[in-house]
C-alpha cells in the first residue's frame, strides 16, 4: 500500500476468511490518502482467478461487475485534535510533560548552584573581616621596649635552687651502730664451728 494513494489489495479467496477481509476494507475506508485527495469512492471487483480487489481508482478493462461505494467521512482534524485520548495527543501531552520536568529541574540546579555562590561569597567576605580584624587588633597592641640584657618570658631558665643549711658535723659518738666484723682468724680457747 502507498503512503500517497491507495492502489490495489489483494486478497485469495481461499487463504482469506471474511474477518480479514473486513478488516482490509475498514483499514482502506479509514486511509487518509483517499480522503486527502479528494476522492470519496471505493471500487470492489473480482478478478478471473477469484481474488478480490479493492481500490481508490476503477479497473480499466474488466468484464466482471465492479461494485462502487462511497468512503465514509473520515474524522475531522478538528475532532482528532480536540480527543484527549488519541495517540498524538497523548504523544504531545507526555512531551509537553517531560519538557516542563526537565525545564524544572534545569531551573531547580541553576537555584542550587546560585546558592552555593551565594554562599561561598558570604563564607569568603567572613573570613576577610576576620582577618581584617585579627590584623586591627594586633595593630591596637601596645609595643614595649624592653631594656638591654632583659631575657623575657620567651627565654625562660629555672631559678637557682635554694641552698639548705649545713651544720656543722656533729662530734664522732664511741658507739657505733655497725656490727663488728668476724675475723677469720679463730680466737684462742674456742673450738671451730662446722
Amino acid at each position: 500500500m502507498g503512503a500517497s494513494r491507495l492502489e490495489s489489495a489483494v486478497i485469495t479467496r481461499h487463504g482469506a476468511g471474511g474477518g480479514l477481509l473486513a478488516a482490509c476494507a475498514c483499514l482502506m475506508l479509514m486511509s487518509p490518502s483517499g480522503a486527502a485527495l479528494g476522492e470519496d469512492r471505493l471500487y470492489r471487483w473480482t478478478d478471473e482467478a477469484g481474488q478480490v480487489h479493492f481500490s481508490d481508482r476503477a479497473p480499466e478493462a474488466s468484464d466482471r461487475p465492479v461494485e462502487s461505494m462511497a468512503m465514509p467521512e473520515s474524522p475531522g482534524a478538528a475532532r482528532r485534535e480536540g480527543d484527549p485520548y488519541s495517540v498524538i495527543n497523548q504523544t504531545r501531552r507526555m512531551e509537553a510533560e517531560r519538557k516542563a520536568r526537565e525545564l524544572a529541574r534545569r531551573r531547580a540546579y541553576l537555584d542550587e548552584l546560585e546558592e552555593r555562590q551565594r554562599l561561598a561569597e558570604i563564607e569568603a567576605a567572613e573570613a576577610r573581616t576576620r582577618q581584617l580584624e585579627a590584623e586591627a587588633q594586633r595593630a591596637r597592641e601596645p609595643v614595649y621596649v624592653l631594656p638591654w640584657g632583659w631575657l623575657g618570658r620567651h627565654h625562660h631558665h629555672r631559678p637557682p635552687r635554694p641552698r639548705t643549711q649545713e651544720y656543722p658535723p656533729s662530734p664522732r659518738s664511741q658507739m657505733s651502730l655497725k656490727r663488728p666484723g668476724r675475723s677469720l682468724k679463730p680466737v684462742e680457747g674456742t673450738v671451730p664451728q662446722r
